[in-house]
């Protein structure tokens, strides 16, 4: 099951260590050890961050 949170502005360290502002989105994956590796779950959700921080793409 993947949980989705809100899509909100929240406060974001940048790589030179400052601070700003960033839209971001909390994602939770349940699923079950017994059907699936850990492994499988960790891919998906990269995957899926990967393909969403590609924003050429939305369109």
């Amino acid at each position: 099951m993947l949980g989705v949170g809100k899509i909100a502005p929240r406060p974001a360290v940048t790589e030179d260590g400052g601070l700003t502002v960033r839209t971001t989105v909390h994602l939770s994956l349940t699923f079950d050890h017994r059907v699936a590796d850990g492994v499988a779950a960790a891919t998906l959700l990269e995957s899926m961050v990967s393909r969403w921080q590609q924003t050429e793409l939305w369109a």
